[in-house]
């Protein structure tokens, strides 16, 4: 315990000297030279009272990986635009979380209660580092240091798992060029009153509990999914998340359609067909990749329509594929796309004429929730029906070829929503939805 504890303590000592860095406004001259000093402890022999406390050179390598890291950020600061708000919210968040920890009384994950807690501590811990940046003279936006601090909480959560297998110092990078990316789109997020963000994010916070009380998505999937909800309700509207929530819905009750008899022919999905968060990111990150594109407006040479269809296309051949997957597992005699040989239930890149009819339909959903509340018109379901279609194709056609040799199942996921992105642009492009 005790060399844990002098372990985490270095991490809030080396993360509280990154932060007074910045209120006395010469970081680069108190962060550098002492990390230079700590990674430089990772040269010495490995004797004495130092390792110790901090537990072995292993530990010691995390603090050294954690004080360049530290270099890095500044140096993003100092030379190319990270903004100050968002460096000392990812440092708090990594360097503090034991004291999170600790104070959210946190000692596994296995409970959401305890992963609430954390993310609750983070949160306070980062709206309390936003206060003093305002008291030392900084304008930071009120809502802006709600949001960022609540993303950067749920994305320090996540990456807390140890099934997401990533260090102190990756975590970091991940959180500030995340909230970077976000806070170089059209400030949307000013624009909306603090309550009214406040109360956005909790009734996203109910949906996910109910998601996860449903056994739609485990923990890490409940995380992904809330991050990417806030992103796309934030950045694009109530009318794009109910397009995400189609999905995410849709799929999940296709996933329990049959269960008991998928399971009989062991063709059922892991984990009883719960969301993780490899899952949501692979199903879900083109299309909030196209919300951010939309919302960075002007700042693209693309039309921002052309986000539109490409968001419609990726959701929509996510459906087709996760749709006919499961209801194409529950007929006999599926084709491989390749050969159309008859294969076993299960195989990847086996087809059922059931299953391909039933994921026209789920892009057929798709397109029309689009419609209902983005509006997209008669030949915008058109092209994003025909995305999904090309995107399905493409999960089969690479499941067939590549899936478990080259590319795994959430690699071939991935890139068929690719397929339904860019085959949604084109088709809007050929019917000239967008100029």
């Amino acid at each position: 315990m005790v060399k844990n504890e002098g372990n985490e303590l270095a991490f809030v000592v080396l993360a509280t000297i990154g932060l007074i860095g910045v209120f006395i406004e010469d970081i680069l001259l108190i962060v550098v030279p002492i990390s230079l000093i700590i990674i430089s402890g990772n040269f010495i022999r490995e004797e004495g009272n130092l390792f110790k406390i901090i537990g072995g050179r292993e530990k010691l390598k995390e603090i050294v990986n954690f004080a360049t890291t530290l270099i890095f950020l500044v140096v993003l600061v100092s030379f190319a635009g990270l903004a100050v708000d968002i460096y000392v919210i990812s440092v708090l968040l990594i360097g503090y979380r034991y004291i999170i920890e600790r104070i959210s009384t946190l000692s596994d994950f296995s409970s959401v209660a305890k992963v609430v807690g954390f993310i609750i501590g983070a949160w306070f811990l980062g709206i309390f580092s936003q206060i003093i940046l305002i008291m030392n003279g900084m304008e930071i936006v009120t809502s802006r240091a709600i949001l960022f601090t609540f993303i950067g909480g749920l994305t320090a959560a996540l990456l807390r798992d140890k099934s997401m297998r990533i260090g102190r110092n990756k975590s970091m990078i991940c959180i500030s060029l995340f909230l970077w990316l976000l806070g170089n789109t059209e400030s949307i997020y000013i624009e909306i009153d603090p309550l009214k963000l406040v109360t956005i994010i909790g009734s996203i916070g109910v949906l996910g509990y109910f998601a996860w009380k449903m056994n739609i998505a485990t923990v890490t999937g409940l995380l992904m999914g809330l991050i990417f909800s806030l992103v796309v309700i934030i950045f694009g509207g109530i009318g794009w998340f109910l397009v995400i929530v189609a999905f995410f819905g849709g799929g999940s009750l296709a996933a329990q359609i049959g269960y008991e008899k998928k399971i009989k022919r062991g063709s059922a999905q892991d984990n009883g067909g719960l969301r993780e968060a490899k899952n949501v990111l692979a199903n879900g990150l083109i299309a909030v990749l196209c919300v951010l594109g939309f919302a960075m407006g002007s700042d693209f040479i693309i039309p921002r329509e052309m986000f539109v269809f490409a968001f419609g296309g990726a959701v929509s051949a996510a459906m087709a594929d996760t749709i006919s997957s499961e209801i194409g597992l529950l007929f006999r005699n599926p084709r491989l796309i390749t050969t159309l040989k008859m294969v076993e239930y299960g195989t990847n890149g086996g087809v059922t004429f059931h299953g391909t009819f039933a994921g026209i339909l789920g892009a057929v959903l798709i397109a029309g929730v689009m419609e209902v509340f983005v509006g997209v018109g008669i030949l915008g379901i058109v092209v994003i029906v025909f995305g999904g279609f090309f995107g399905m194709m493409m999960d089969s056609l690479l499941g067939a070829t590549v899936e478990d040799k080259f590319m795994s199942n959430e690699g071939v996921n991935f890139m068929s929503t690719v397929t339904g992105a860019i085959c949604g642009v084109y088709g809007a492009v050929l019917f000239g939805l967008v100029i």
